[in-house]
C-alpha cells in the first residue's frame, strides 16, 4: 500500500511537470508566432496582456519587436517604460536601470517622468553593494534619489527617498572607515590619515566622528612612534593636536583612556623628556668622542712640531678644527630645541 502511494506521488509530479513544460513551450511558439503572423498593433496589444499578467519576459520579448517600429509614436512612451519596468519586476536591475534613465533622456518629462526618476533610483539602490565592495552605484543612487526629489516636490514618496539616501551615507562612511582602518593595519599611517580627513571633510557630522577623531590620534601616535628621530617630534605634535580636539568634543568618551596613553606618550617627547633625553644622549656622545680625539691629535700635533713635517701638523689641526665646529653645529641645534620646548612648556603651564 506504501509503495504504491509513492508511485501516485512519482506519477503526479511527472505528470505536473509534463504539463509545465508543455505549457511553456506553447507559450514560447505562441509569442513567436505572434511576431511571424500578427501585425504590429496587435503584437502592441497582446505585449500589454502579458504584461498585466507579469509575464514579463514574454511581454518584452514583443515590447523589443515592435520598438523600432513605433520610433516617434506615442505608443513608444508606453514601450520604453514598460521594457524598464519587466526588467525591474524580473530583478535585472542593472538593465532596469539603464533603461529607466535612458527613458529619462529620451522622453524628457514624458507621461511615466516621475516614475521613471522614482525607479531609476530605486534599481540603482537594489544594485548597492555591501559596504566592503565598491560603492560607485552606491553614490549613483544618492545622486539619483536627490534627483527624483528635487525634480519632483512634494511627492509622497520623498520622504521614504530620504530614508535611503540616509542608508546608503551611512553605507558610504561605513565604507570609508574600513578603508582607513584598512590602512592602519598594514602600516601605511600617512594614508590612513588623509582618508580620515577627507571623512571629516567630505561631512562633518558623520556618525563615525567620534571613532574617526579618536583614530587620528591613535595613527598619528604610531605613525610618530615609527618615524625616524627627525620627524618623530613633528608628528607627536600631531598626537597632542589630535587628542585636545578629540577631548573637547567628546570628554565622556568610552576610547578617553586609550587616547590618553598616546597623548601622555606624545607628551613625553613634546615638552622635551624624550626629545631632550635622546638628543642629549647624542650630542654628549659626540662631545665625548671629540673630546677624546682632540686629545690624540693634539698629542699627535706635539709629537709632529717636534719633527720636520709641518705640512702634515697643519693637516691634523685643520682637521681637529673642522671635526670642532660640526660638532659646535650640533650643540647649538640642541639648545635652540631645549629652548623652544622650554617655552612651549611654560606657556602650556600659563594656559
Amino acid at each position: 500500500m506504501k509503495l504504491n502511494k509513492i508511485l501516485l506521488v512519482g506519477l503526479s509530479l511527472f505528470f505536473f511537470a509534463s504539463c509545465a513544460t508543455s505549457e511553456k513551450t506553447l507559450d514560447s511558439k505562441s509569442v513567436r508566432t505572434i511576431k511571424r503572423k500578427h501585425t504590429v498593433n496587435e503584437q502592441y496589444l497582446r505585449a500589454l496582456d502579458y504584461y498585466e499578467t507579469k509575464r514579463y519576459d514574454k511581454a518584452l520579448s514583443l515590447f523589443y519587436n515592435i520598438e523600432e517600429a513605433y520610433r516617434g509614436h506615442q505608443r513608444i512612451d508606453t514601450i520604453m517604460f514598460y521594457s524598464a519596468n519587466c526588467h525591474y519586476f524580473d530583478k535585472d536591475y542593472i538593465t532596469s536601470s539603464e533603461m529607466y534613465n535612458a527613458y529619462r533622456i529620451t522622453m524628457g518629462r514624458g507621461e511615466f517622468a516621475e516614475l521613471a526618476d522614482l525607479y531609476y533610483a530605486l534599481s540603482l539602490y537594489k544594485v548597492s553593494p555591501d559596504v566592503e565592495l565598491d560603492q560607485t552605484y552606491t553614490g549613483l543612487a544618492i545622486s539619483a534619489f536627490g534627483d527624483f526629489i528635487y525634480r519632483n516636490p512634494g511627492h509622497e514618496m520623498i520622504p521614504q527617498c530620504e530614508q535611503y539616501i540616509s542608508e546608503l551615507q551611512l553605507r558610504l562612511y561605513e565604507n570609508d572607515f574600513d578603508i582607513a582602518k584598512t590602512y592602519y593595519n598594514i602600516g601605511y599611517y600617512n594614508s590612513c590619515l588623509q582618508v580620515l580627513d577627507n571623512i571629516l571633510q567630505n561631512d562633518p557630522n558623520t556618525p563615525f566622528r567620534e571613532e574617526v577623531l579618536f583614530m587620528i590620534v591613535k595613527t598619528n601616535y604610531e605613525y610618530a612612534r615609527m618615524s625616524v628621530p627627525s620627524k618623530r617630534l613633528e608628528r607627536f605634535y600631531g598626537v597632542i593636536d589630535g587628542y585636545y580636539r578629540f577631548v573637547e568634543e567628546y570628554p565622556n568618551s568610552k576610547l578617553l583612556d586609550k587616547a590618553k596613553k598616546h597623548h601622555k606618550h606624545a607628551v613625553g617627547f613634546a615638552d622635551g623628556t624624550s626629545v631632550v633625553n635622546e638628543v642629549t644622549g647624542q650630542v654628549m656622545s659626540k662631545k665625548n668622542d671629540l673630546y677624546e680625539r682632540k686629545k690624540k691629535l693634539e698629542s699627535d700635533i706635539e709629537k709632529y712640531k717636534k719633527k720636520k713635517n709641518k705640512k702634515k701638523s697643519k693637516e691634523l689641526q685643520d682637521s681637529a678644527e673642522a671635526e670642532l665646529s660640526a660638532l659646535q653645529n650640533i650643540i647649538n641645534k640642541f639648545e635652540e630645541i631645549q629652548e623652544k620646548r622650554n617655552r612651549e612648556v611654560e606657556l602650556n603651564k600659563a594656559n
